[in-house]
């Protein structure tokens, strides 16, 4: 299975490109008329209220006029919850899977979810499954990413906190994909042999 992996800020790129094996240096004119050949996305989560009418802890897209400037028509993605945010998103099989934390992380019903959709504005569906959720041991499974190693197989990389919040922990475990299925072997909080 061939996964899109998208960089963790979660801007999109779907134009392909291609570099000449000579580069030439560019003027900023140029540098920004080739970043208009692209439709980036930007998935983002707010830790404030804002002016405009955007809520802390809810997700939102919006696309990008630069590198440094969203469209400023941003889009609700996610709501359901009483707190979003660490979204992740692939896109395989012809379809954008978006995963994200959501609940209270101090607590256990702080979890790793997923939805998915047909285009990248949506509409996102939420799947009944949980990727990670808190166990006896370990709560707060979050911010994370999703990799494919040179065999094909799924990994997820992610922090948690033990139960006494004193520390933080990254962790690795396997993903495992089948459909429209994510699931996982973790939250693991004993050592274990891997093979990559």
């Amino acid at each position: 299975m061939k996964l899109k992996l998208v960089i963790t800020i979660l801007l999109i790129l779907f134009c392909g490109f291609s570099v000449n094996a000579k580069e030439k240096k560019t003027t900023k004119k140029e540098e920004t008329d080739n970043f208009l050949h692209y439709t980036m996305y930007i998935f983002y989560t707010n830790d404030w209220q804002s002016s405009k009418g955007i809520y802390r802890g809810t997700f939102y897209m919006d696309k990008t006029r630069s590198t440094m400037q969203l469209a400023d028509n941003s889009q609700h993605i996610i709501t359901q919850h009483n707190w979003q945010e660490g979204s992740f998103i692939l896109q395989r099989n012809n379809q954008y899977d978006l995963t994200y934390s959501c609940g209270t992380w101090s607590d256990s019903t702080y979890q790793l979810r997923y939805t998915l959709a047909k285009n990248i504005s949506g509409a996102y569906i939420e799947q009944p499954d949980t990727i990670l959720k808190s166990n006896k041991m370990i709560i707060g499974p979050s911010h994370h990413s999703i990799f494919q190693n040179h065999i094909g197989r799924d990994w997820l990389m992610y922090h948690d906190c033990d139960r006494a919040h004193t520390e933080r922990y990254s962790r690795l475990d396997r993903l495992y994909i089948k459909g429209n299925t994510m699931s996982s072997n973790g939250l693991t909080f004993v050592t274990q042999k891997v093979r990559l």
